[in-house]
């Protein structure tokens, strides 16, 4: 706490413009950015006054400052600061980021799904992954599929799994049995009896007998 008030004290000389061109330059920086220098220069309330002289201004300090609370993990703040933030895409998938790692999914989906936040990331796949599971975990999995199955969203063994897992949630017991057998990697699930045991239900409400029998007893 010491060294952080230390870091917050350097600051106190320079006047709000300085503050705020600064932490600007920090921000912009390709690698290696200070996110808690970012902070500590633009968490002030004269720097904030500052920033509201033009719309230009207000959209660099609160994509500034609420990008680098998001980085170190302070997702609360990033909700609290952005009451007042301008409503653009980019800081709107912020703040559904930041409910979506708080675990409120409902409001992650609010802002994430938010017209004019899909028509910027769409293409995203990150963006595109955590729709898809604020809606697998509130299980609303026909919403689910609708995401996992979009094109740009590059999927790992385990998001076929999950998708696996949507479809036998709708008891769409084919498309369950396609994805859990040709889109994961088995080496992975060789031993989770969760996917023996869903991909056993699978080849029996399909009829599979035979399938059904050897998945089930590969449980035991």
């Amino acid at each position: 706490m010491e060294n952080n008030n230390q870091e917050l004290n350097k600051y106190d000389h320079l006047l709000p413009e300085d503050r705020f061109n600064l932490a600007y330059e920090e921000y912009v920086k390709t690698e290696n950015n200070d996110y808690q220098k970012i902070i500590n220069l633009l968490d002030d309330k004269k720097v904030c006054q500052f920033a509201q002289s033009d719309d230009k201004k207000k959209n660099l300090y609160y994509n500034a400052l609420l990008f680098s609370l998001f980085a170190v993990e302070r997702y609360d703040d990033v909700i609290n600061k952005a009451q007042k933030a301008p409503e653009t895409a980019y800081i709107l998938s912020i703040i559904g980021n930041s409910h979506f790692f708080k675990k409120d999914f409902s409001s992650a989906i609010n802002y994430l799904t938010e017209e004019s936040v899909l028509k910027e990331y769409e293409n995203i796949p990150v963006h595109i992954r955590n729709i898809a599971l604020s809606f697998y975990y509130l299980k609303k999995f026909p919403d689910a599929i609708k995401y996992f199955e979009k094109e740009s969203f590059k999927k790992s063994s385990r998001d076929y799994f999950l998708l696996g897992i949507c479809y036998y949630k709708i008891e769409d017991y084919e498309n369950a049995s396609r994805i859990l057998t040709e889109k994961i990697d088995k080496n992975e699930y060789i031993n989770d009896l969760d996917y023996l045991k869903t991909l056993g239900t699978c080849y029996f409400n399909l009829c599979e007998y035979t399938k059904a029998i050897k998945k089930q007893s590969e449980k035991i």
